[in-house]
């Protein structure tokens, strides 16, 4: 999937599952990689089969679903999703940015930003770009995530 040929990880991680169907490993990276082509509804499928196996399932399927959400644009269900986790780490907050601001909310979305950047401060628009491309290649997603980070203070470099 980091190797940009996405369609070819979901091949794999649908193969995996077949496999072995009871491993949330593989499905959290099927699902990470439905989102990253646009399927949310797809991801968020996967992501209920993750939680009937393991409701205990490490953040990252809370990640996953919030990110699926904020694709589709079911940003209050996306924050409920984070609001629901127990522990949500720093690493999220660039999520939690997007969707604070999808909300309309760019007062707490700058400071959820200013808090994740602090611990990261080379995170900038041109660092998104390049470690997104070819992989975030549902139409539009990765611009509408550079708007949303461009509006909550994250540097263009």
């Amino acid at each position: 999937m980091f190797n940009r040929d996405v369609p070819a990880a979901i091949g794999a991680f649908r193969r995996g599952a077949e496999l072995n169907p009871s491993s949330t490993l593989v499905l959290v990276g099927l699902a990470d990689a439905l989102v990253f082509v646009g399927d949310s509804e797809g991801a968020l499928e996967v992501v209920a089969q993750v939680e009937r196996i393991d409701p205990l399932y490490d953040f990252s399927v809370a990640w996953t679903e919030a990110a699926a959400l904020w694709q589709a644009g079911e940003c209050e269900a996306a924050l409920d999703v984070f609001r629901a986790t127990p522990t949500l780490p720093v690493a999220a907050y660039k999520d939690l940015a997007a969707i604070h601001h999808c909300l309309g909310d760019t007062v707490e979305g700058t400071r959820v930003m200013e808090t994740y950047r602090a611990q990261n401060p080379g995170y900038t628009l041109a660092r998104i770009e390049a470690d997104k491309a070819g992989i975030w290649t549902a139409p539009g997603i990765l611009d509408r995530r550079l708007a949303a980070m461009e509006a909550v203070g994250v540097p263009p470099r």
